[in-house]
Formats: structure tokens, sequence, C-alpha cells
């Protein structure tokens, strides 16, 4: 790996994704994917599964729309014919809090941790830009209070004490912070903070390249380090020629 030296405008790019390949998952992607990268799994029962869980724990849980998040468990009830469950979404406001009654209806809304959803945190390291969310005077009412994420970069990571310090990159008002690696107010890069237009219009144009979790976080890198000038060139060139020297080194 040391060996390898990527062209220039993308060398960055290149070695933080290969250090850490989880910029973004592609959420909605097909068996054949799933498979590919063996996170689709089987194997396991479900109703063995559901009786093994408890408040405080997580799991993988499908939203309203049909996208699946990681989930801690609220509440349960395992009896029969009485069966519901309320989930919290990591990383998400209360409002978005869902419960999910029934056998039948949980069959296809719940699963293992990770079965569906990518750990990114397993894969994190020092270089990495990360979501965190800000946090607000107590003073300050509650139905007012508006969830602010902003990006930050990981400058720092204990795995002793499983802590990292988290560096404000767009902001000159909050600090530099340490916090722990599994809290629930630190996120993967874009799941809150959007991609602006131009990047977005680039990722539609070259939506058929995303057809796995490390093209499409290759493709929304690129396109968000060359909508903001720091890479500069043929984009289409960039973006293909990333994922060729990607795809040559995995194999």
């Amino acid at each position: 790996m040391e060996n390898i030296i990527f062209p220039s405008h993308i060398s960055s790019i290149m070695s933080n994704l290969l250090s850490w390949h989880d910029a973004k998952r592609f959420r909605r992607v097909s068996k054949a994917v799933k498979k590919s990268f063996r996170i689709w799994n089987k194997c396991w029962n479900f109703n063995l599964f559901l009786n093994k869980q408890a408040v405080g724990m997580y799991i993988d849980s499908m939203d309203s729309y049909k996208i699946w998040y990681k989930a801690k468990i609220l509440s349960i009830q395992k009896l029969e014919n009485k069966e519901s469950i309320h989930l919290h979404f990591s990383g998400w406001g209360d409002e978005w809090n869902i419960k999910w009654s029934s056998i039948d209806v949980m069959y296809n809304k719940l699963a293992p941790l990770h079965t569906y959803t990518y750990n990114w945190r397993d894969h994190i390291n020092e270089g990495k830009k990360v979501e965190f969310l800000e946090k607000q005077s107590k003073n300050k009412n509650k139905k007012n209070k508006k969830r602010l994420w902003h990006v930050g970069i990981i400058t720092k990571i204990n795995r002793e004490l499983s802590t990292m310090k988290i560096k404000p990159i767009y902001t000159n008002s909050i600090k530099e912070f340490t916090t722990s690696i599994a809290s629930d107010d630190i996120c993967d890069i874009f799941t809150h903070v959007k991609l602006n237009n131009i990047a977005n219009d680039i990722v539609e144009k070259n939506i058929h390249l995303c057809n796995n979790y490390v093209n499409t976080s290759i493709i929304k890198q690129i396109a968000h380090e060359y909508s903001i000038g720091k890479i500069l060139g043929d984009i289409d060139v960039i973006i293909n020629e990333s994922i060729r020297i990607y795809k040559t080194i995995i194999e």
C-alpha cells in the first residue's frame, strides 16, 4: 500500500478513503450489492433475535421512509399477539422515534445491529470528517430548540478510553472538544449536512456508478471537494480514475 502513488488532485481523497472507506453508505442498494459486501444475512432466526432484545440495546430498524438506521430500544413488549417495540434512531431527534407492532410487521422492519447499516465507527482514523451536534443552552425553550449539525475533523483518537477529539472546520464559534466514539451526537459525514447544489448535480450525473458503498463514498467526497474549489480538472475523468485506482487496489 505504501508504494502506491495517486495523481496529486485525488491523492488526499483516495488516501482518506483507503484508510477508512466509509464516507457515506448507499442506503438503498440491491440484494446483490449487499451480498457482495457480506452484510446480507439470511441465517439469523427472527424470533430468537427478538427474544434476546431488551431496553437500551441497539438494533437495525427501517424508518417510515424504508431506510435502515441504527436504533436504540426505548421499550419492548413480547407478549403473544401483543408484540411491540418503541425505537429511537441514533443521531436523530425524538420526533423521529418510531413504534412497530405485531410480529408480521416487525419481521420486515427489524434486524440485528449492522445487518443493513454500516459500522463506520470501527474504521475511524485521525483526519476523518464527521458531523457533530451543537450543544444547546439548557435555558432555551425545548419547543423552539433547533438541532444544528456541523462538520468537524477527528484530530486525536484514544482507543483505550474510547474517545476522540474533534475540531470544527466550518465554524469559529465552537472550540475543539473531546467526546465518546459511541456518542449519538456524532454521525458519519453527509448524514445531516447535505451536499450543495453543484456537488449534488455531480452525484446525480454519476448515479449509475453508485452501485456500492465505496463508489458512492468516492463520488460524494470528490463532488464536495470539487464544488468548493479544492480540486480542479475534468470531474468525470477524476471520478472514473479514482474508482479505477481503488478497484485495482482491492483486487
